[in-house]
């Protein structure tokens, strides 16, 4: 019972910081090749860092290949939009970047639905093989 009132204390305290669970228990690598990546000002290399270091793999392939497509063209609201997403916990970033909830609405934006947009293009380019019988 304490344990259980542990895991409950833990994971409230880490949602109200906004730090991911998983991100204490994974070690989080993730590869993008630094020459696509045009020149950014310090602000939004710190972004973009932190879009490829995410608690969950998915989310760092993710939302990390969406910062590297999109970061330096956007705006200073585009900007904000995305540091609000990016201080959300991992699970409920990838259910909403995936679609599988709707974003909330005070996270709802344009680069929400970029997001999405990229998410839902491939971006890792999966072929589907059918199964054979």
């Amino acid at each position: 019972d304490r344990l259980a009132f542990f895991h409950f204390f833990l994971y409230h305290m880490l949602r109200a910081s906004h730090i991911s669970p998983i991100s204490l228990l994974v070690t989080r690598t993730c590869c993008f090749s630094s020459s696509t990546v045009p020149q950014l000002d310090r602000h939004r290399r710190k972004l973009l860092y932190q879009a490829k270091q995410r608690g969950m793999k998915e989310n760092c392939i993710l939302v990390g290949g969406f910062a590297e497509e999109h970061l330096s063209e956007m705006d200073d609201s585009e900007i904000s939009q995305f540091e609000k997403l990016l201080s959300e916990i991992d699970p409920e970033l990838n259910e909403w970047i995936c679609d599988v909830r709707p974003f909330p609405s005070h996270l709802d934006g344009s680069v929400a639905q970029k997001m999405k947009t990229y998410a839902n293009s491939n971006p890792l380019n999966y072929t589907f093989v059918p199964h054979k019988e």
